[in-house]
């Protein structure tokens, strides 16, 4: 898995939604601290928010990460 992919894939389309940080984390059940550490490639969530992720972009999780 590319962390940089991920990380630079996450940020993008957070802001294209208009997200911050907080309404993300709050739609994936996790903390807007752990979405700053996925967006700088620090961590990468579990595959439980990584699919919560996915929901939220309407997108498949391989499109997330690669």
């Amino acid at each position: 898995m590319n962390n940089e992919f991920f990380a630079q894939n996450l940020r993008r389309r957070r802001e294209a939604q208009d997200l911050s940080r907080v309404e993300l984390a709050k739609k994936c059940n996790t903390t807007h601290t752990s979405i700053g550490r996925w967006e700088t490639g620090e961590t990468k969530p579990d595959i439980e928010q990584a699919s919560l992720l996915a929901k939220v972009f309407k997108i498949s999780i391989d499109e997330l990460f690669y």
